[in-house]
């Protein structure tokens, strides 16, 4: 497996009187506890520093399922996340689970209705358009190499993390969920 030098991360490291004012990890997260973490943190003014000198390496996943059960966690932390701080749910969140739903809804509802069937179409053809457009761009400063490998990539990307968000947000309403409660961990 190769790695990539990526030039930004969301990782982080502190002193361990953060971690003794503000609790750890919440281990209720499988994904996106560093998030969450970060989060108390920044609504209690913490302020963190980020240094373009620092290397952090990347393994990426080698198989499109690899990625996909990645992004899939990614989106059960993303749920879970705004379970627990309602004000981390934004558009750009629900925006995977939309489309993995959405999409599947409206082509059988083509079916049963043109209208629907023309939104199908148009919504498609706009999410092809966009995904072609962002993979031409990587592709011409990465090597057109990248470029039939991108595509995929950008869908797994995609429906994984709103699979994710489903599944937890399903698994929430049947009371299976990780629960919040105000006795919880570090609230």
């Amino acid at each position: 497996m190769q790695s990539i030098r990526c030039a930004t991360s969301s990782g982080a490291s502190y002193k361990r009187e953060i971690f003794q004012e503000f609790g750890l990890y919440d281990e209720r997260f499988d994904a996106c506890e560093d998030v969450e973490f970060n989060y108390r943190l920044t609504k209690s003014g913490k302020k963190s520093f980020t240094s373009m000198s620092l290397a952090v390496y990347y393994y990426p996943r080698e198989t499109l399922g690899q990625l996909f059960n990645q992004m899939k966690r990614y989106g059960i932390g993303r749920l879970r996340l705004g379970r627990k701080h309602p004000a981390t749910l934004t558009v750009a969140t629900l925006i995977p689970a939309l489309f993995t739903s959405g999409m599947p809804l409206l082509a059988i509802g083509g079916f049963i209705s043109t209208i629907l069937g023309k939104i199908f179409i148009l919504l498609s053809a706009s999410y092809l358009l966009g995904i072609l457009a962002s993979s031409i761009f990587v592709a011409l400063r990465n090597g057109l190499k990248f470029l039939p490998l991108l595509p995929p990539i950008y869908l797994t990307i995609h429906v994984g993390l709103g699979w994710g968000f489903l599944a937890e947000a399903a698994k929430t309403i049947v009371g299976q969920g990780v629960s919040f409660d105000s006795n919880s961990q570090q609230d």
